[in-house]
Protein backbone atom coordinates (compact mmCIF):
# COMPACT_ATOMS: atom_id res chain seq x y z
CA UNK A 1 0.00 0.00 0.00
CA UNK A 2 1.72 3.23 -0.79
CA UNK A 3 1.04 6.35 1.77
CA UNK A 4 2.77 8.86 0.46
CA UNK A 5 0.39 11.05 3.08
CA UNK A 6 3.27 9.99 5.59
CA UNK A 7 6.63 9.76 3.35
CA UNK A 8 6.71 10.59 -0.32
CA UNK A 9 7.04 7.35 -1.95
CA UNK A 10 6.63 5.38 1.42
CA UNK A 11 5.00 1.53 1.07
CA UNK A 12 3.71 -0.75 4.04
CA UNK A 13 3.15 -4.83 3.09
CA UNK A 14 1.93 -6.76 5.58
CA UNK A 15 4.08 -9.91 6.53
CA UNK A 16 2.02 -12.95 7.74
CA UNK A 17 -0.47 -11.34 9.66
CA UNK A 18 2.49 -10.48 12.41
CA UNK A 19 4.24 -7.55 11.10
CA UNK A 20 4.04 -4.38 8.89
CA UNK A 21 7.31 -3.44 6.88
CA UNK A 22 7.45 0.09 5.96
CA UNK A 23 9.72 0.27 2.42
CA UNK A 24 10.78 2.47 -0.32
CA UNK A 25 12.41 2.39 -3.47
CA UNK A 26 15.43 3.69 -5.43
CA UNK A 27 15.77 2.69 -8.88
CA UNK A 28 16.42 -1.24 -8.02
CA UNK A 29 17.37 -0.94 -4.34
CA UNK A 30 14.50 -1.59 -1.76
CA UNK A 31 15.08 0.60 1.83
CA UNK A 32 13.22 -1.00 4.29
CA UNK A 33 12.55 1.79 6.94
CA UNK A 34 10.87 -0.02 9.58
CA UNK A 35 9.33 -3.39 10.61
CA UNK A 36 6.51 -3.30 12.77
CA UNK A 37 5.14 -5.86 14.82
CA UNK A 38 1.42 -6.63 14.89
CA UNK A 39 -0.61 -3.94 14.74
CA UNK A 40 1.58 -1.29 16.03
CA UNK A 41 0.72 2.19 14.89
CA UNK A 42 3.41 3.69 11.98
CA UNK A 43 4.87 6.29 13.26
CA UNK A 44 8.44 7.94 11.82
CA UNK A 45 8.67 10.49 14.72
CA UNK A 46 11.68 8.98 15.92
CA UNK A 47 13.57 8.08 12.44
CA UNK A 48 16.64 10.64 11.72
CA UNK A 49 15.32 13.35 9.42
CA UNK A 50 17.34 12.02 6.66
CA UNK A 51 14.92 8.48 7.00
CA UNK A 52 11.59 10.30 7.61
Amino acid sequence: MLREDIRPGLRLVGYRHKATIAFYVVGDIVMIIRIFHRGRNVDFGDEPRDLA
